[in-house]
């Protein structure tokens, strides 16, 4: 399961990439990439802001 959503990002970014390619021009995928970053560091914070507790055995 986990290899088959590694290769659907990759033909979903590969495929978005090309159209941004062919309408703006070459540097539109590094926009892209950098907005997949903020979006996947977007989607750490719910995690981030719970507490850690420890549990004792």
């Amino acid at each position: 399961m986990h290899s088959s959503f590694i290769t659907l990002g990759i033909i979903i970014g590969s495929s978005v990439g090309g159209m941004l390619v062919d309408t703006y021009g070459l540097r539109s995928p590094l926009w892209l990439g950098a907005a997949l970053v903020v979006l996947g560091l977007l989607s750490l914070l719910p995690e981030s802001g719970r507490r850690r507790t420890l549990v004792e055995v």
